[in-house]
């Protein structure tokens, strides 16, 4: 299932009614960074059926953020480098 970013994180806020920085806000906010240095059809995530996720993938290179760390492994990233690092 494709994610759903906003060109403009006012308008993302506004429909959301949402104001604060959020993970969703923040990804928003880094997406649109992206944009304006790669072609959108190089910005790619990825996800499994189990919800393992990775934010971010460009030119084959994981990119994963988050407003709060834990300090445990970050399994998704994991489970990309295990299965995608060969390719």
């Amino acid at each position: 299932m494709p994610k759903v970013f906003f060109i403009d994180n006012g308008i993302r806020n506004f429909i959301d009614n949402n104001f604060e920085i959020t993970g969703n806000s923040l990804e928003n906010s880094f997406f649109n960074y992206l944009n304006n240095s790669y072609r959108y059809e190089n910005i790619h995530f990825f996800r499994t059926q189990d919800k393992k996720e990775i934010d971010f993938i460009l030119n084959g290179m994981p990119y994963e953020l988050k407003l709060s760390y834990n300090g445990k492994s970050l399994t998704a990233l994991n489970y990309f480098k295990e299965k995608y690092e060969k390719v």
